[in-house]
């Protein structure tokens, strides 16, 4: 999704049916968005608690 949501809507506009369909679409799409933000803030989580673990003492 390297462009902007108002050309991403308009283009999903243009390839369905009606205002119901185009709706529905952008609804799951947005969805999918929020779920692809949560890996990606999980990944750097993990991330995060590996470079800990390499800086923390042994002892811990």
């Amino acid at each position: 999704m390297e462009k902007p949501w108002d050309e991403i809507s308009a283009g999903i506009d243009g390839l369905v049916r009606n205002e119901a369909d185009g709706r529905e679409v952008k609804k799951r799409l947005a969805e999918h968005t929020w779920c692809g933000l949560l890996v990606a803030l999980i990944q750097l989580i993990e991330r995060i608690n590996m470079a800990v673990d390499l800086l923390t003492p042994s002892g811990r």
